[in-house]
């Protein structure tokens, strides 16, 4: 375990005023030696990396799984692959940090400017991953050979002169939920936000808006791939050339991704297809809500054969349920794409609430979630939110063993704070001890969540002296001294 003060304070000043500089020397810190989950690096801004090779900030090699969490990690340079954290056979978790301002300057190979995993199954939830530039693709993140998990960042800004300026997938199975893409670009190939070749994502709740690419697919970018992409706010992106939201095409097998209930609004494509392209590919489309794409909705190659049905399309398309009327959105000028709704206070019901498939219900019925009381509304937030946080909403572990950390500070004058970490949830009791041993006071007797937790001794009504503190969570008991000087 290795942290800042953040770690015994809970003070995040410090992640920002603690710096582990590598000087343009290599990589600034390495596990390499099969380092498991409790093995952890918390509260740093590493910067100033510079390899030839991989992992400019953080390299994990050779089945390394630490938890890298609340750190900064910038300025870093690799001339490979993974200029902020390269993760080659060895799966991290990666949570709560900020990843920006990477680099990687080869020109003819090397993708993942903030992020590189191969042959992995990373967590990376809940980051700030921004401004991350590489040559050959996967500006923000790459991942090769992998089935991570992909939940809950800030994905942004970041650039790359191949595809995929915010995620590229390649020959993996990610679940992307609950993450927002904006203003990626891709310079001169595909997919702004998202490219996917030879890969089954999982692409749920995320969303996508003023994301660029100079080729085909301002958002997302499918290639051979048989993608399930469900309940996304694809908006206002821009492409080149055709698919400005998303670009379904195959090169050697059938692209047959499955778009459910999604709202499709506002992006802008220089070719065709300003909702969707779709060439030599069969996707079943439901629940979709394409509203002033421009130029046309969808473009279809006359070898391809979607199935739409029960979707608003404007200008219409042939399919059980399809309509082609205003959606009434909320106010799709600044991002709310919920449905107008008189029993919500707006003005008048959208034309798309119990309009969806009828095999589909809201599992939500509230003004924030689904209004269709028969069967789902089109859009993004039809079906209800019941398949994306209760499975991975608690999954970012604590650290990889029970522990009581060393009050802080120590020694001390009327009060201190105490951090202790649970692997499950567990009735919790600290009690604190003078040097015969005698109990003084029960500071803490309460149920709580796995994870780190942070309590406060106030001793300002005890005289100076040696006083122990005892952490009991099950069958688990640890011990600690501490000593009080007024």
């Amino acid at each position: 375990m290795l942290g800042s003060l953040f770690l015994t304070t809970g003070d995040e000043s410090y992640i920002s005023s603690t710096f582990i500089d590598g000087n343009s020397s290599g990589t600034v810190v390495s596990f390499v030696s099969g380092e498991d989950s409790s093995s952890y690096i918390t509260g740093f801004t590493i910067t100033n990396g510079y390899t030839d090779g991989y992992g400019g900030g953080i390299l994990c090699l050779n089945n390394s799984n630490p938890l890298i969490c609340y750190n900064i990690i910038e300025n870093n340079i690799s001339n490979n692959s993974g200029a902020g954290i390269c993760c080659m056979q060895s799966s991290p978790k990666i949570h709560k940090n900020t990843i920006s301002n990477n680099r990687i300057f080869n020109i003819y190979w090397g993708d993942g400017g903030g992020i590189k995993i191969f042959e992995s199954s990373s967590l990376i939830k809940g980051n700030i991953i921004s401004d991350n530039y590489c040559f050959c693709g996967g500006g923000g993140i790459s991942c090769f050979s992998s089935s991570p998990i992909i939940s809950e960042n800030e994905i942004s800004g970041n650039n790359t002169e191949g595809p995929a300026a915010g995620l590229l997938c390649h020959q993996s199975q990610p679940v992307i939920r609950g993450n927002e893409f904006t203003n990626n670009i891709s310079a001169n190939d595909e997919g702004g936000a998202v490219a996917c070749y030879s890969s089954s994502m999982i692409f749920e709740r995320n969303y996508v808006a003023y994301n660029i690419s100079d080729f085909r697919g301002g958002g997302i970018f499918n290639n051979y791939s048989d993608s399930y992409i469900r309940n996304n706010v694809i908006v206002y992106n821009q492409c080149a050339d055709d698919g400005a939201a998303i670009n379904c095409r195959r090169t050697y097998t059938w692209s047959n991704p499955t778009i459910i209930n999604n709202v499709i609004y506002g992006n802008e494509a220089g070719g065709n297809g300003g909702a969707l392209t779709i060439v030599y590919a069969d996707p079943i489309i439901s629940n979709t809500i394409m509203w002033n794409n421009t130029p046309d909705e969808i473009d279809r190659d006359e070898l391809s054969n979607p199935i739409i049905t029960y979707s608003n399309i404007q200008g219409g398309w042939v399919g059980e349920g399809n309509i082609d009327i205003d959606p009434l959105f909320c106010d799709p000028a600044a991002g709310d794409f919920h449905l107008m709704s008189i029993a919500c206070g707006d003005g008048a019901d959208s034309p798309c609430i119990d309009a969806g498939d009828p095999n589909i219900l809201d599992s939500l019925l509230d003004c924030s979630w689904g209004l269709g009381g028969l069967r789902s509304d089109m859009g993004t937030y039809g079906g209800g939110d019941s398949v994306i946080t209760a499975i991975f909403e608690n999954n970012i572990p604590a650290p990889g063993r029970f522990m009581l950390m060393q009050n802080y500070p120590n020694p001390f004058n009327a009060s201190t704070t105490i951090r202790f970490v649970l692997l499950e949830p567990n009735d919790a009791k600290i009690t604190i001890y003078d040097l015969l041993g005698r109990e003084v006071q029960t500071l803490l007797d309460q149920y709580k969540q796995a994870g780190i937790h942070t309590t406060t001794f106030d001793a300002s009504d005890l005289p100076s002296g040696v006083y122990f503190y005892k952490l009991q969570a099950g069958d688990a008991v640890k011990t600690k001294r501490m000593v009080l000087l007024k």
